[in-house]
């Protein structure tokens, strides 16, 4: 008769060994993403659709250029915010004000000027 260690050591061996599995077929389908009116536009790109150092300098871009927007500093704003804009116009994807800044810097440009070539310049960027 066997003792009954010997039993449930053959258990646990029995219980512990791999297992197989069948192998199941990968499917390689894009993710399903929600509709974003501001992603939504394929030439409005994200922080998140930029890869490496175009995300990194998109990203501090745009807090430098907000922080001297919020001070009234739209000069020093305008490189920051070209930068930002153009890397990715759709900034975290779920903020739309990176449009209304810009419109914003080009008032504040057109409103400190008198030269007329200049400021109709502004109003078609804006």
């Amino acid at each position: 008769m066997k003792s009954p260690v010997l039993w449930v050591v053959s258990l646990f061996i029995f219980a512990c060994t791999p297992k197989v599995a069948e192998n199941v077929p990968v499917v390689n389908e894009p993710p399903k993403v929600k509709d974003n009116p501001v992603t939504a536009n394929p030439d409005c790109r994200t922080f998140a659709d930029l890869g490496g150092y175009d995300r990194e300098q998109a990203e501090t871009a745009y807090i430098l250029y907000r922080d001297q927007i919020k001070a009234g500093r739209y000069t020093e704003a305008y490189k920051y915010w070209k930068t930002a804009f153009f890397l990715a116009p759709g900034a975290n994807g779920r903020i739309k004000y990176q449009f209304s800044d810009g419109a914003a810097i080009y008032k504040h440009f057109f409103d400190n000027t008198t030269d007329t070539l200049l400021r109709r310049s502004y109003v078609d960027t804006i």
